[in-house]
């Protein structure tokens, strides 16, 4: 056995924390650039969901069930947002292979998806303030089903929505943007994809 060191500690915390402070800034340079611009918001707004699912990743949760006071600040960080995700990669999807802007049935879609993930985020909340063990089984199990099947739909669609762009002859640009889009979709579907699903398993590393 060997000494915990500060090296070992940076090596647990500080590349998660570089990519959250990397996503937040992002996040506001985007938002900065065009703050009225629906891309820009919904762009940045994912940013910031994956900045706060990055520094949460080993939060004292994560390490310890001694610190019950670290779950507020889990639940900013990540609770409440990640409900979200698939909505807003099929909304920034959307907005990006259809330059003409969308339908109303699309924002009707978007407008219902939204709100189902809304109910799931208030779902993630009850699960820190309700002490019925079988009813938060329940939400949980409900919340963490919800977040896997969107967000692995989501970013499923997504892929083949790019796909799709990218075969029809539109501008250069927008063929170069899709491709790369695409190829940055299927790099996070086998990278971070697996890492996010561990997560809400909650296993303890303990």
């Amino acid at each position: 056995l060997t000494r915990f060191s500060l090296a070992m500690l940076a090596e647990m915390y500080l590349p998660f924390f570089l990519l959250g402070m990397g996503f937040l800034a992002i996040a506001a340079v985007v938002f900065r650039a065009a703050p009225r611009e629906e891309i820009n918001l919904v762009f940045a707004t994912l940013c910031t969901a994956m900045a706060g699912f990055m520094l949460d990743q080993f939060s004292a949760l994560r390490l310890s069930s001694r610190f019950p006071e670290a779950w507020g600040l889990s639940l900013i960080l990540q609770g409440l947002w990640l409900p979200f995700m698939g909505a807003l990669i099929v909304h920034l999807i959307a907005l990006i292979t259809t330059p003409s802007g969308l339908s109303l049935r699309a924002r009707r879609a978007l407008r219902i998806y939204y709100g189902l993930s809304a109910l799931v985020s208030v779902a993630i909340l009850l699960t820190y303030m309700i002490t019925n063990q079988s009813l938060n089984r329940v939400l949980t199990g409900f919340s963490l089903l919800f977040c896997t099947v969107s967000s692995a739909a989501a970013l499923t669609w997504g892929i083949l929505r790019l796909g799709q762009v990218y075969r029809t002859p539109p501008s250069l640009r927008t063929k170069r943007q899709s491709g790369l889009m695409a190829l940055g979709l299927a790099a996070l579907f086998v990278t971070i994809l697996p890492l996010y699903l561990y997560y809400l398993t909650d296993i303890p590393l303990y």
